[in-house]
C-alpha cells in the first residue's frame, strides 16, 4: 500500500509548516494555508515572519534554540497572523529536522470558540430577520391602500391641490422602498459557476466610476487587488454576490472620507476543510475586503449585521444586513475585525452548494 504523506498531513486539524535553514517556507499543509489565508504556491519562499509572528519570541531567540537542536513548545500563547493582521490564541511547537529544516506545528484554539459564536450569531440574525420580515409585511400591506386612496383623492381634487396627494404618494413609495430593503433579497439565489475575481472587478469598476463622478476627497481612494490565481470558480448567484460585495466596499469608501491616503484592498484565497455551521467543506473561498479607515465604533461592533444598525448620520443600516442575508443564502459566513487603521470583512463561501440542506 502506497501512502501519500502529504495527503495525510492535509487532513490534520493542526497547522503544519516546514521551513528551510533561512526560516523560509517550503511546505504548508491545508490547515496552515487556511489559517494564514494563503495557498502553498503563494507562500513558498516567504519568510515565516511574513505569515506568523510570536510577539514574545524574537527571531534571534528562535535561531538560538534551533542551533541547540532542541525542540520547544508554547501553550495558549498569542500569535499574530501577519498576512491577515489578526491575533489568535494557539499552542505551537518548533522542532529541528534533518538537513537544517524546521517543523512548526500550530494548534489554533480560537477557531473552536469562533464556530460556537458563529452558530449563535447566525441563529440570532435569522430570528431577527424573520421578525423584521414579519413587521415589514405588516407595514407594507396598508401602504398599498394608502397610495390607492391618495390616487382616488387626487382625481377628486383641483389641479392646485395635487401637490398634497403627490407628497403622500411620494412618501408611500419611499417607505415601500425601505420596506423592500428590509425584506432582503426578493428571490432565491440562481446558482451558476462564477469567477469571484470577475465579480470583484465589476465591483471595483462600479465604485471607481462612482468615485470619479464625485468631487469629494474620497476621489483619491486606491484600490489594491491581492487575488490568488489558484482560486477556482464557485457555485453562486453572480448578481447577489456583486450586491453583497458592493455594500461592503461602499461602506469602506464612506468610512475613508477623512482618511489620508485611503486604501481599499480586495483579497481572495482558498481554504481547505473549512467548517461552516455543522458542515466541513472540502474547499471554501475566502473573500476579504479591508480598508485603512478609522474603524467601526466598538459599541456597535457586535451588532453591525443587524438591520437599522449604523454609525453613519444618514445611513439606514440595511447594507450589511442585506450582505449577511445573501451570504447566508449561499450557505456561507461573514465576519469582521476592526481597529483604527484596519477594518476587514471576510466572507467564506463553499465551493459547492449543498444539495440537501
Amino acid at each position: 500500500v502506497i501512502i501519500d504523506s502529504n495527503n495525510i498531513l492535509d487532513h490534520l486539524k493542526v497547522a503544519v509548516i516546514v521551513l528551510d535553514e533561512a526560516l523560509s517556507v517550503v511546505y504548508l499543509n491545508q490547515t496552515a494555508q487556511s489559517l494564514c489565508g494563503q495557498s502553498l504556491s503563494r507562500s513558498l519562499g516567504a519568510s515565516f515572519s511574513s505569515l506568523f509572528q510570536d510577539p514574545h519570541l524574537a527571531a534571534t531567540t528562535l535561531r538560538t534554540n534551533l542551533a541547540s537542536d532542541q525542540p520547544f513548545t508554547k501553550r495558549e500563547t498569542s500569535l499574530l497572523i501577519t498576512s491577515k493582521g489578526e491575533k489568535i490564541t494557539a499552542n505551537y511547537s518548533i522542532s529541528p529536522l534533518q538537513n537544517g529544516r524546521v517543523l512548526i506545528e500550530i494548534e489554533p484554539l480560537d477557531r473552536f470558540k469562533q464556530i460556537n459564536r458563529e452558530d449563535q450569531n447566525r441563529t440570532a440574525q435569522r430570528a431577527t430577520r424573520e421578525l423584521v420580515r414579519g413587521l415589514a409585511h405588516e407595514v407594507k400591506n396598508p401602504l398599498g391602500g394608502i397610495r390607492g386612496a391618495a390616487q382616488l383623492l387626487q382625481a377628486e381634487l383641483s389641479t392646485e391641490q395635487h401637490e398634497y396627494t403627490a407628497v403622500i404618494m411620494s412618501e408611500v413609495d419611499r417607505l415601500c422602498n425601505l420596506v423592500d430593503r428590509l425584506l432582503g433579497p426578493n428571490k432565491a439565489p440562481s446558482f451558476t459557476q462564477v469567477n469571484i475575481h470577475q465579480i470583484l472587478e465589476r465591483v471595483n469598476a462600479l465604485e471607481t466610476a462612482a468615485i470619479r463622478g464625485t468631487n469629494h476627497a474620497d476621489a483619491a481612494v486606491e484600490f489594491v487587488r491581492d487575488y490568488d490565481p489558484s482560486v477556482p470558480d464557485l457555485e453562486a448567484d453572480s448578481e447577489q454576490l456583486v450586491q453583497a460585495t458592493l455594500n461592503i466596499v461602499r461602506n469602506a469608501r464612506t468610512a475613508l472620507e477623512a482618511t489620508t491616503n485611503p486604501v481599499i484592498t480586495l483579497m481572495t484565497s482558498v481554504v481547505h476543510r473549512f467548517t461552516i455551521g455543522k458542515r466541513i467543506h472540502p474547499l471554501a473561498i475566502r473573500i476579504a475586503i479591508s480598508d485603512n479607515g478609522p474603524g467601526i465604533p466598538p459599541d456597535i461592533m457586535d451588532q453591525i449585521f443587524f438591520p437599522m444598525i449604523t454609525s453613519k448620520a444618514n445611513g439606514h443600516g440595511l447594507g450589511l444586513a442585506l450582505t449577511q442575508a445573501i451570504v447566508d443564502h449561499h450557505h456561507g459566513i461573514i465576519d469582521c475585525t476592526s481597529a483604527p487603521g484596519l477594518t476587514t470583512f471576510e466572507m467564506y463561501l463553499p465551493l459547492e452548494q449543498p444539495r440537501h440542506d
